[in-house]
């Protein structure tokens, strides 16, 4: 988890914004080739928004939140 954080953070630096579609957080997610998440991705997303990792603001786009 903390990997794909890690590069979405970097993304948003690249991009100068937090904010992310959900395509964009899927894209990313299947590119990082992640290993041991269980649940598949809607599952990974709604855990990263329960931990505070991303904030959903509307239907399919959320923010990055955190700063490593």
């Amino acid at each position: 988890m903390k990997r794909y954080v890690a590069e979405l953070q970097r993304i948003a630096f690249e991009k100068s914004s937090n904010m992310f579609t959900q395509d964009q957080l899927y894209n990313t997610f299947q590119g990082m080739q992640l290993r041991g998440i269980t649940g598949g991705f809607m599952a990974f997303l709604d855990t990263l928004n329960h931990q505070n990792f991303l904030l959903k603001k509307g239907p399919r786009t959320y923010q990055l939140s955190v700063v490593m």
